[in-house]
Formats: C-alpha cells, sequence, structure tokens
C-alpha cells in the first residue's frame, strides 16, 4: 500500500503473482472509504491485506468501482461483496447486467483462456441491492471527498474513469496504456472484439481537458499530470 496524494492509496494486486502489473486505488474520505478497481477474484486475498494495511476492513469500504467489466479490473467484485454485503458496486449502465448475471462475460473468457481461468477466477453474480450505475459527470461524496464519474468509451464501451476533486487525481482505467515499471515499452489497450479507436481517442481529447495534479492508472501507477501525455497517447 502506498500513499499517492493526500486521500488515495495505490494497492498493487500482484496478478497473477506479478508485481507492479495492476493496481487498484483506495480513495479514503472522512465518511467512508471507495476502491476503484479491485483486480482479478483470484487478487483478493492481496486486497483485503492491503485494505488491512491501511486500518481497514471490507466492511469499512462504502463503494467498490470497476472502470470496466475486465477480470484484471472487475473479477474480485462478486467475493468482495460477499465479505461486505454493504458496500456498492457502482458502474456505467451498460455493465449492470453483466454484474447481475455474468454468464456471457464468464463464457467469453473461458472462450479465450480455456484451462487458465483458473487463475483469474470467475465472476458471480451480485445481488441488486449491491448495484448502483452512474451517470456522467455524477459526484458522490464520501464525507470531504468527492469522486466524480467520467464516461470514457474506446477500450471498452462501459468504461468510467473517476476524478477525485480535492486532490485533483484522475484514475484513469485503460483510457491510456500499458505502461509498467518491468517492461520498457508503452503498449495501446486496444482488445477485440469491443475496442473503438474513435472513441479511444475522443475520450483521451476529453481527459486532456480536465484540470488534474496526478494521473493515476491501473498498469502502472502514478504520474505528475502533464497535457503532452495525453497528446503522445492520441500519438499511439
Amino acid at each position: 500500500m502506498k500513499k499517492v496524494s493526500e486521500r488515495i492509496y495505490l494497492l498493487d494486486t500482484y496478478a497473477l503473482g506479478l508485481a507492479e502489473f495492476v493496481a487498484a486505488y483506495l480513495v479514503v474520505g472522512s465518511e467512508g472509504s471507495a476502491l476503484v478497481d479491485i483486480g482479478y477474484a483470484s487478487s483478493l486475498p492481496r486486497v483485503f491485506e492491503g485494505l488491512r494495511e491501511a486500518g481497514l476492513k471490507p466492511t469499512d469500504i462504502n463503494y467498490v468501482v470497476p472502470t470496466h467489466l475486465h477480470l484484471d479490473h472487475a473479477g474480485g467484485t462478486s467475493q468482495f461483496i460477499k465479505n461486505s454485503k454493504k458496500s456498492i458496486i457502482l458502474c456505467h449502465p451498460r455493465a449492470v447486467k453483466h454484474f447481475l448475471d455474468p454468464s456471457k462475460l464468464n463464457a467469453s473468457v473461458r472462450e479465450i483462456y480455456g484451462d487458465l481461468v483458473s487463475f483469474f477466477g470467475l465472476v458471480e453474480p451480485i445481488p441488486l441491492e449491491n448495484i448502483r450505475s452512474v451517470q456522467e459527470y455524477e459526484r458522490i461524496e464520501i464525507g470531504d471527498t468527492s469522486l466524480r464519474f467520467i464516461y470514457a468509451p474506446g477500450h471498452a464501451p462501459h468504461q468510467i474513469v473517476v476524478y477525485v476533486e480535492e486532490d485533483q487525481a484522475l484514475i484513469t482505467g485503460d483510457a491510456v496504456s500499458i505502461d509498467c515499471p518491468s517492461f520498457p515499452l508503452r503498449i495501446p489497450t486496444t482488445p477485440p472484439p469491443s475496442y473503438n479507436h474513435l472513441e479511444a481517442i475522443e475520450t483521451l481529447m476529453k481527459l486532456s481537458k480536465l484540470k488534474a495534479k496526478i494521473i493515476l492508472r491501473p498498469h502502472f501507477g502514478g504520474i505528475a499530470w502533464s497535457p503532452d501525455y495525453f497528446n503522445e497517447e492520441i500519438a499511439y
């Protein structure tokens, strides 16, 4: 667990046993906490360990915010809710039906990865009372801390990013490239079949206009805000 701004911690999920590959972000307000992205289901023990390091239990988490449905971001949601039945999943409206019935999502993963799905873990249905969709630019407050949600299609049609207003921090989901410390190249996130290049560019242009101080990426970590970063992303 690493503090990256006044209210935000980076939690390395050690995805598939790899350090600095998939991050989740813990946002702590004066009246609650939110976990933005949660990693694979198989990473959940590490997520719980990270929460303990921050002095929190799963039941202290008001909101889990999967930026999109892909398993490295949302795979652990159903198991987390089993451990904290009061927590609410906040997601894009198009993601709700897949959290209620993840059969299509799981079938797609099995089709691509076969028996390797055992390394990831699959998503189980989540009760409707634990799911809430968010509207674009909607704000949710956890005491002195505000989360604003921005639709970010391109990588996936059901993607949102989270702007933590008081820290001027943008948690990007996969709207930006993979840029892990252990690998020398920046890799655009362009998964078939839902990737839409024009929407991805429009999202990058929209994000570049925000007033932020820090960019927090799932793959991996925080960098200082710079318009040049988004220009480089668009060039990719």
